[in-house]
């Protein structure tokens, strides 16, 4: 099975595995071994009259961005699906991180990214339409405020090889798993 050593996909992508009528949403999986920068839109909802949303997984073993990447997993008529984010580290920080662009990621000339995992906007978990699972296999930070409006079907989980260290207030009603 060949891999990629680095992957990037634009602000202009949209990848949709969803079901029109009846079924399941799709599996979408965009994996690196050293970095992945992912942007744009990802769908893999169930179809309107039945079906569960599908599965996407944004992952590296080295550094993940997708503070520009919006998902929807949605079904109106079935279960969320899931969004699986696996890096080695994470933290959950403020908005406001900078933007990177094509030739941060070039085989050629540029150093890699930081090899110790990813920082993800924490808005992207607040508003992602989708089931959410954090995994990192070393640790998990949650270093900015959490507030979340979760929907009653929402869940997120955070599941750490390592340690969750949380240095700010998490607030929610509901559905939120910290393992």
């Amino acid at each position: 099975l060949y891999t990629a050593s680095k992957v990037y996909v634009d602000n202009s992508s949209v990848i949709n595995v969803s079901s029109k009528t009846k079924g399941n949403g799709g599996e979408v999986i965009i994996w690196s071994e050293k970095s992945t920068i992912a942007k744009g839109k990802i769908l893999a909802t169930g179809g309107i009259l039945s079906g569960d949303g599908g599965f996407i997984e944004t992952s590296s073993r080295g550094y993940l961005n997708i503070n520009e990447l919006n998902i929807y997993t949605k079904s109106p008529n079935g279960k969320n699906g899931n969004w699986l984010i696996d890096p080695t580290n994470i933290w959950i920080k403020n908005p406001g991180d900078p933007t990177v662009v094509l030739t941060d990621v070039d085989n050629f000339t540029d150093p890699d990214k930081d090899v110790n995992g990813s920082e993800l906007d924490v808005s992207k978990i607040e508003t992602a339409g989708a089931d959410i699972t954090l995994q990192a296999t070393q640790n998990i930070y949650f270093e900015a405020d959490f507030f979340s409006n979760l929907s009653n079907s929402q869940n997120i989980t955070a599941d750490a090889g390592g340690s969750i260290i949380v240095t700010n207030p998490i607030s929610t009603t509901k559905n939120l798993f910290l393992t």
